[in-house]
């Protein structure tokens, strides 16, 4: 699911339906959205995707929901498109946005709620209906922990885990509270994220698709011989990282001048020379996945695959000895493979009912 923003429209909002207590025929809906600017919309009907009869009735809905937070600009309004309502509204940041629709008596749980806002989609009947959970904070505090470390999250706190552990919990209580970023966070990336942290992923995201994209555009024309792939480097603040043989600094100065990019001071040459284009080390893994039938080497490899930013072929075995050997034989002893150990995977099958 990508959220990024496209041109003015914010795209970083997602939604859920409730059974209102208070109101014996009304479901009350929110739509949290987070950290983006601009023009945010979102839709809601009454209908089963997955079958062809008509959506079921709408009798009112709120025209003006209510909005709240730090990014609250222009008052939402929403209004009807045939069998849906449609809501949008502007915002500078964070906010949250709750109304209701009334339906016929008796027809609240018999029918799901379709919601959409920007990609995300949500189809279920309201919260509350039989069936339906109350919510749980089920994070995972291991995942939390290594995501946030990879993505260099809590740089300040200096490998502190007792504050990082901290964080994670506040983070979980604003969760509960309902507050727009770490809901957002939470089902697009499975845990409760900071705004800071939020704008963090969204630079890097941006950056990644971008670059990447007009890399598969450029490369073709230009550099199909030399491009020696990329990689992100999101320890160190989102470096995207640009290989070439030859001179590459000359050639990624090429890239640069020609194609308007994003945050162009954010992508950088590899750190050491790549000696191997993309091109050659792919076809170096194909002649090792291709040797003579039943030969030793074929046996004895459990993976097999590109490293990037090393510049090498990563082969995994469980006698790294002489896997290392047998390569040395036939490629060389200077080519580009890294041996390391590796167990086979495991297949996982189910029993049968």
């Amino acid at each position: 699911m990508s959220l990024i923003k496209s041109g003015d429209l914010a795209r970083d909002c997602v939604a859920q339906a409730m059974l209102d207590r208070s109101h014996s025929r009304a479901i009350r809906f929110v739509v949290w959205c987070s950290v983006q600017t601009g023009e945010a919309r979102f839709s809601l009907r009454r209908a089963d995707e997955g079958r062809s009869q008509p959506g079921a009735p709408i009798l009112s809905f709120s025209a003006r929901p209510e909005t709240t937070g730090h990014g609250a600009g222009r008052s939402f309004r929403c209004e009807r498109r045939i069998e849906s309502v449609r809501c949008s509204g502007r915002k500078s940041g964070p906010v949250v946005i709750r109304g209701r629709i009334v339906v016929p008596a008796g027809s609240r749980c018999g029918v799901p709620i379709q919601m959409r806002a920007a990609e995300a989609g949500y189809q279920s009947v309201p919260r509350g209906c039989p069936g339906t959970h109350r919510e749980r904070a089920n994070f995972g505090m291991g995942y939390m922990r290594s995501f946030r470390r990879d993505l260099g999250f809590d740089e300040d706190l200096k490998g502190d885990q007792a504050a990082i552990d901290r964080r994670i919990h506040s983070l979980v209580r604003s969760w509960r509270r309902g507050e727009p970023v770490p809901r957002v966070s939470a089902i697009q990336y499975g845990q409760p994220f900071r705004p800071v942290d939020q704008r963090r992923l969204e630079f890097r995201d941006e950056l990644l698709e971008r670059t990447a994209n007009a890399l598969e555009r450029w490369v073709p024309r230009h550099a199909a011989d030399t491009y020696a792939g990329y990689e992100l480097d999101d320890e160190h603040g989102a470096i995207f990282y640009v290989g070439f043989t030859g001179d590459q600094e000359a050639q990624l100065a090429t890239f640069k001048r020609q194609v308007k990019l994003f945050a162009p001071e954010h992508i950088q040459p590899f750190p050491v020379q790549p000696l191997y284009s993309e091109r050659a080390l792919y076809k170096l893994e194909e002649e090792v996945l291709e040797p003579p039938f039943d030969s030793p080497l074929e046996r004895l490899i459990n993976s097999i695959g590109i490293l990037t930013l090393p510049n090498k072929i990563e082969v995994g075995t469980e006698h790294v000895a002489k896997v290392k050997r047998l390569l040395a034989e036939r490629f060389g002893p200077g080519a580009p493979f890294l041996v390391v150990f590796s167990r086979p995977a495991e297949l996982s099958v189910a029993p049968w009912v």
